[in-house]
C-alpha cells in the first residue's frame, strides 16, 4: 500500500481522479464520516482476501489493521493505472462508492459498512467494517446443506438486507453462493457491492433499470431471466436470486442446473435451462412443502408474477422466525 497521501491529479493517466475525489473521505455525507482522518500509511496489511467478485482485474480485496488501534478493516483497492483504462469499471467503481454511502446513511444491516473512502496518486481506497468469514458455497462443501433452522434464520437476514437496500433504491444484482458470506458469528452479510444498481438515479419511464449498461461479466448463472435476457428489470431480480439461494442452502444444488458446472461451457447451454428448462427432479422430495412454494414463487419467470417483498415476508416458511 502507498506510505503517502497526495492531492489529486488531473493528468490524462489519472483524470478520473476528479471524479473519485467526489466522494473522498472530505466530501462524504456526515453519516459517513469519523474524526479520524487516515491514509493508506496509516494500515498495514495482514493478507490478501483475493479480488473482488465481478470486477477482479480492476480491484483488490485486503485484510489491513489500523497502526494506532490495531482493529481490523477489509480495504478494497482500486488501482488508478487499470481504472484509466477501463471507462467501465470506473463507473462501476463511482457506482459501488455511491451504494455504500446510502448504506451508512440508512444503517442497512448484513451489508458492508464503509469506514473511510480516500485515494492518494496510485489508487483508490474503500475502507470497510471487517465483514470476513466463509462464503456460502465453501462452506457448503465443507459442512453440507444448511440445517433447515438455519436456513430460515439466514433467509430471513438476506430478506432483512436486501429489503433495506431496495427502499434505499439499491438492486444488490449479484446474488450468488460466492458473495453471501457467513461470518464467525454466524450473521450472514451480502459482501460485494460492485454490481450494485441504484435506481433512483437510474429509471426509464416505467420504473425500471435500463439494462443497456451492463457487462457482460455481471451476466451470471444466478441472474434473473430478464437480467440474462437483456431487459428492463428492477428489485424483483434481487427475489429471483433469493430463491435460488434458499434453494442452494437446502440442497447444495442451483435449482435449474443441479450441481453441475457449466463454468467452462457456452453461456447459451446454461442459459437455455435457466430461461425454458424444469427445476432439478429431486427438489419435491428434499425440501418441504413451504419452502418449495416460497423458492417456486420466487423463481417466477415473469418478473410481474414473482413474489414480492411483501409476500416473501408473509410466506409460511418464515412463521416461528
Amino acid at each position: 500500500m502507498s506510505p503517502k497521501r497526495t492531492s489529486v491529479h488531473h493528468s490524462p493517466q489519472t483524470e478520473i481522479a476528479s471524479e473519485l475525489d467526489k466522494h473522498s473521505a472530505r466530501d462524504r455525507p456526515k453519516p459517513c464520516q469519523a474524526a479520524q482522518i487516515v491514509a493508506a500509511a496509516d494500515f498495514e496489511v495482514i493478507r490478501t482476501l483475493g479480488c473482488p467478485r465481478g470486477g477482479s482485474e480492476v480491484g483488490e480485496l485486503v485484510l489491513g489493521r489500523l497502526k494506532t488501534s490495531a482493529r481490523q478493516y477489509v480495504i478494497k483497492i482500486f488501482r488508478k493505472s487499470t481504472l484509466g483504462a477501463e471507462r467501465q469499471a470506473t463507473y462501476r467503481v463511482q457506482r459501488e462508492q455511491k451504494a455504500l454511502r446510502l448504506i451508512v446513511e440508512r444503517d442497512i444491516p448484513f451489508v458492508p459498512q464503509l469506514r473511510w473512502s480516500f485515494q492518494d496518486e496510485k489508487a483508490l481506497y474503500l475502507v470497510m467494517e471487517d465483514y470476513t468469514g466463509q462464503n456460502l458455497r465453501t462452506w457448503v462443501k465443507r459442512n453440507g446443506i444448511v440445517h433447515p433452522d438455519e436456513v430460515k434464520v439466514y433467509a430471513a437476514e438476506l430478506v432483512a438486507g436486501l429489503s433495506a437496500l431496495h427502499a434505499a433504491g439499491i438492486v444488490y444484482h449479484a446474488l450468488n453462493p460466492e458473495t453471501v458470506l457467513i461470518r464467525k458469528d454466524g450473521r450472514i452479510v451480502l459482501a460485494d457491492l460492485s454490481s450494485a444498481k441504484i435506481l433512483q438515479a437510474n429509471r426509464n419511464a416505467s420504473g425500471a433499470e435500463s439494462a443497456c449498461d451492463m457487462s457482460l461479466s455481471e451476466v451470471g448463472q444466478y441472474q434473473a431471466p430478464e437480467v440474462i435476457l437483456r431487459w428492463a428489470h428492477d428489485y424483483s431480480s434481487d427475489w429471483w436470486g433469493f430463491g435460488l439461494l434458499l434453494c442452494f442452502m437446502l440442497t447444495g444444488k442451483h435449482a435449474f442446473l443441479g450441481n453441475k458446472s457449466f463454468t467452462n461451457m457456452h453461456s447459451s447451454l446454461w442459459e437455455s435451462r435457466v430461461l425454458h428448462g424444469r427445476m432439478v427432479a429431486d427438489l419435491t422430495e428434499s425440501v418441504g412443502p413451504d419452502a418449495l412454494d416460497l423458492l417456486s414463487k420466487c423463481l417466477e419467470r415473469n418478473p410481474v408474477l414473482r413474489l414480492s417483498e411483501e409476500g416473501i415476508k408473509k410466506h409460511t416458511f418464515f412463521a416461528g422466525v
